[in-house]
């Protein structure tokens, strides 16, 4: 079962861990996906999240990557599916 308690962790842990960093400062270009190490964007902080709760047992078909427009820029968040309901991972989130 997909727990909410260990998607706040793990959305806890990335959060703390990563530091934000534009994909033009870190690599250059405008847009480039990876899972965030030390240093990301709001699609790498949701890639490395993605990777952890699947490490977890979490299912595959219960996370889910939202690209959105935040006061009209892009932005990417992870949606997870957890025995307590539907549960946003947002990088801009403590």
């Amino acid at each position: 079962m997909n727990s909410y308690a260990i998607a706040l962790q793990v959305h806890k842990k990335v959060n703390s861990e990563t530091s934000y960093r534009s994909d033009l400062l870190q690599y250059g270009v405008p847009e480039f996906w990876t899972v965030a190490n030390k240093f990301g964007d709001c699609e790498d902080y949701a890639l490395a999240k993605r990777t952890a709760l699947l490490h977890a047992g979490f299912d595959r078909d219960k996370i889910h990557l939202c690209t959105c427009f935040v006061d009209g820029a892009g932005h990417c968040v992870l949606l997870v599916e957890t025995d307590r309901g539907n549960y946003i991972l947002d990088n801009n989130q403590s």
